[in-house]
């Protein structure tokens, strides 16, 4: 179990008995358990989003050292919403669809940070289009949520379906000129302060 806090060993052994994302890190792997360190027992919507921000950082870290950058940003990618789709609650959180504690922008804040230093890697390798932007990445994750959301019930791996269009489409060599810029830094800060705008 490596640094799993002693405290939540239980929590992994067992996927079944944190339930939603806690529970189902078992399936992610041993470098996904190094990043649960904080205080989780029996997770509501803050401490979801803070132990997947930590869990975001570990899978970022391995993005960062895959020897081809596509493929480590692709991972990075299904592993994400793979949480978002075992969670649905974490899915709605990080949609925004209902209001975040200062703690849980800040937590989306750091994510973010990281985030954009994969997507400098992937773009300096040119394999990812020049003009994806990190908002742009916050926007591929309200817009996978959604898809995630509505098609849980019927078709619960659809959303892999959809996550590959956009990945092909964040291809290099998928690109041609948009008009309309990514969301400033400031503008990405006000819709994660405020999604309802």
């Amino acid at each position: 179990m490596g640094d799993v806090d002693p405290r939540h060993r239980e929590l992994f052994a067992d996927p079944l008995a944190g339930g939603g994302v806690v529970g189902g890190l078992a399936a992610h792997g041993e470098h996904l358990q190094a990043a649960t360190g904080g205080e989780v027992t029996r997770p509501g919507r803050q401490e979801t989003v803070e132990t997947v921000a930590r869990i975001a950082v570990v899978l970022i870290q391995a993005a960062l050292a895959a020897p081809d950058p596509w493929a480590g940003f692709v991972d990075f990618a299904e592993s994400l919403f793979a949480l978002h789709a075992e969670d649905r609650g974490l899915s709605d959180a990080l949609a925004q669809r209902v209001p975040a504690s200062p703690t849980v922008i800040a937590a989306c804040h750091r994510s973010l940070g990281r985030i954009a230093e994969l997507l400098v890697r992937v773009r300096d390798s040119g394999q990812l289009r020049a003009d994806f932007e990190t908002s742009d990445f916050a926007a591929l994750i309200w817009a996978m949520s959604q898809v995630i959301r509505e098609t849980a019930g019927v078709a619960p791996q659809a959303w892999r379906r959809h996550l590959a269009f956009q990945l092909d489409g964040l291809r290099a060599g998928a690109a041609h000129p948009i008009d309309v810029p990514a969301l400033s830094d400031a503008q990405l800060a006000a819709v994660l302060a405020d999604p309802s705008g």
